[in-house]
């Protein structure tokens, strides 16, 4: 299995779909966490930042 290939795949994915992937993990956030989704949402906005690179 060419990993390498897969992770530039999981990669494109995510990229061509960040505002729906980030949208959902916001709401996912909003209606699990509470008070503390604003820490969660950031981390999902950093995770994202680093596949762009």
């Amino acid at each position: 299995m060419d990993l390498d290939n897969l992770n530039d795949k999981a990669k494109d994915a995510i990229s061509d779909n960040r505002d729906k992937v980030e949208e959902k993990a916001n709401d996912v956030a909003d209606s699990k966490l509470g008070d503390k989704a604003d820490k969660a949402k950031e981390g999902v906005k950093k995770g994202l930042d680093s596949l762009d690179k």
